[in-house]
């Protein structure tokens, strides 16, 4: 029988070490943290409008947005064709201040109201009527966009429900 030489020895043993740093590592991944990890969001957004501000043309829009999934989310961007321009705000007393992004976490209802966080469309390319719908489009962060209608309403006017 020959036997290996060291250098050899050395190379196998370490081969070996790695494989089962790996099944350890790879069994570790298949607990019960590791499946939360890799939760999926299953969002639904109902109840959107919008309103053009008195005073200006400038609309915002609210929503209502419910992730029923184990994983969570962020709302990073909203899209219409009324404008290239459309920013994220949280009201703060009597200003408004640009939010990035919007948590969405696991099983958990996010609103954006006229008193909190909501959606400004600014400089749209035409003006809005009462009635009309607005098509607007939410991106996020790990989930598919969604595409909703809101109609436009007047300032004072009951939103739908949602």
């Amino acid at each position: 029988m020959i036997a290996p030489r060291r250098g050899e020895a050395l190379y196998v043993a370490g081969g070996v070490a790695v494989l089962g740093l790996g099944l350890w590592m790879w069994a570790l991944g298949r607990g019960p943290a590791a499946s939360d990890a890799g939760a999926r969001p299953r969002l639904r957004v109902t109840g959107a409008y919008a309103v053009r501000v008195s005073a200006s043309t400038e609309v915002s829009a609210y929503l209502t947005a419910r992730n029923t999934g184990g994983g969570a989310d962020r709302l990073i961007a909203v899209r219409t064709d009324l404008s290239p321009i459309v920013m994220m705000h949280r009201g703060l007393e009597n200003a408004m201040v640009a939010v990035d992004s919007v948590p969405l976490p696991a099983r958990r209802t996010v609103s954006l109201t006229p008193s909190g966080l909501h959606v400004m469309i600014m400089q749209p390319r035409r003006a809005v009527r009462v009635g009309e719908r607005v098509r607007l489009t939410l991106l996020f962060s790990r989930s598919d966009p969604i595409s909703v209608g809101a109609p436009v309403l007047a300032p004072g006017d009951r939103p739908p429900d949602g």
